[in-house]
């Protein structure tokens, strides 16, 4: 007699929240609005509002350390800092309402918002 080695429930456990995630992460992506402004707010308070249909770049630089935010395309991204860990720079580009690129080192976040407040 030959035993199985997963058992239908087994696979069952396995597979629907794979499924669910994927479903999830995919009407995520459908269903995400595109932003329509770039907020860089630094040690809490906000310091630009950058539109992201017009390419420019913006240099922070303070107590903290330097970062330089790009928007280029309609994207947002940090492409120089001087932080130890880079998260910021290696983050990589955003435009959907909602995201954001965080540097913890220098405070700074990057929030893409769908409107102006």
């Amino acid at each position: 007699m030959e035993k199985k080695l997963f058992k239908r429930k087994d696979i069952l456990i396995v597979l629907l929240p794979l499924i669910l995630a994927a479903v999830l992460f995919a009407c995520i992506c459908l269903f995400s609005k595109p932003g329509k402004v770039a907020v860089v707010i630094v040690d809490g308070k906000e310091v630009a509002s950058l539109p992201l249909d017009t390419d420019t770049e913006y240099v922070v630089c303070n107590h903290f350390g330097k970062n330089v935010v790009v928007v280029k395309d309609g994207k947002v991204s940090v492409s120089e800092a001087d932080c130890p860990k880079q998260v910021c720079v290696n983050t990589g580009t955003k435009n959907k309402a909602g995201d954001a690129i965080i540097c913890v080192a220098h405070k700074l976040v990057v929030e893409v918002r769908d409107e102006e407040r």
